[in-house]
Parts: structure tokens; sequence; C-alpha cells
């Protein structure tokens, strides 16, 4: 093969392949042989065509989150301390940034926060978060965590991710009695 020739055909080569990334980057669709390598690119004439319908499409932003509460046991009595972790999940194409979260006790609180001495963690909140309680008194109740934070979904906003427990039962604690035997036995 001549040399020029030989040019020709490299020339080709690296003008269909510039064609082709250019194509791709424009979503244009370029016949098939004018990007095959081969000697047919010196004598081929590179016109593109506009495809109608882009070859990429974009996904739709999405969002889902859960958040999970798991204390240590479900039944205590007053005094004892227990427990509680709190994670949670996101998934789709939105991210999820914590800024605090907080525990909060249903309907009423039976359990005094140790560590920490708040119901609140952060800035920034944690993941997993946990917290060691101590019982105050009896009754029932469902522990709630609220994850405050921002998702991104092609700009920022404020979101919660909440959660519940299932219900946890303090009992009173019981006072041991003396044992006392009638004297006929």
């Amino acid at each position: 093969m001549r040399s020029g020739m030989r040019s020709l055909v490299v020339a080709g080569a690296v003008t269909a392949i510039f064609v082709a990334a250019l194509a791709a980057m424009l979503f244009i669709s370029v016949p098939a042989e004018l990007v095959a390598a081969d000697a047919t690119l010196a004598t081929a004439t590179p016109t593109a065509t506009a495809s109608s319908t882009p070859t990429a499409t974009s996904q739709p932003w999405t969002f889902t989150g859960t958040a999970f509460v798991t204390p240590s046991v479900h039944t205590t009595t007053v005094g004892q301390m227990i427990v509680v972790t709190t994670t949670y999940v996101t998934s789709g194409t939105c991210s999820f940034s914590a800024y605090d979260v907080t525990l909060s006790q249903t309907p009423h609180d039976l359990f005094d926060y140790i560590e920490p001495p708040t119901a609140v963690i952060g800035h920034p909140g944690k993941s997993p978060a946990v917290w060691k309680i101590q019982a105050r008194q009896s009754g029932v109740l469902t522990f709630t965590v609220s994850y405050y934070g921002e998702i991104y979904c092609l700009f920022w906003q404020w979101q919660y991710v909440t959660g519940k427990s299932d219900p946890v039962t303090v009992y009173a604690a019981v006072q041991s009695m003396p044992y006392i035997r009638h004297a006929g036995d």
C-alpha cells in the first residue's frame, strides 16, 4: 500500500472514531459502516443522521427511607437500664444526609435518657444511633425515631425518615416481703 493511501486510511479511522465519540455525546446515531475500522473508511463519506429518540434516558428522581428502632428487651422493670438502637436505610436515586436523630416515647415518657442525656443526637445525626435509658415508671410504650435531614433530588429539601418499635412493657419493681410463718406450722 502506498504511503499516501496508508495516511488516508489512518486519517479515515481517526475521523470515524471522532465522529462516533461526538455522536455519542450528542445522542446522534451513526451508521455502523462509518464506525468499522477497515479500508472502506477511506472512501466513505461521513454523514451523521439525527435520531428522533435519544438513546440515553434519564432516571426519575426517587427516594424511599425507612427507620428501625430496636430496644434491647421488650419487657423490663422500673429501675432497669436498656439500650435502644436506631438505624435508617434509604433507596432510590436521591441522596439523604441526616442532620439529627430524635428518640421519642409514646404515649408518655417511662424512661429517663442516661447516655446521651437527651432525646436528640446531632448534628450530625448518626446511624446507628444508640441510647442508654433507665425505666422510671411502669406502663407500655412505643419508641419512635425521627431522622431529620436533607434529601437531594435536583435540589435540597428537608425530610423526615421515621420508624417505630414494637411495644415495650415496664413492670413495677417487685418488693420482697419478709417470709412470715404461722406459729402453728
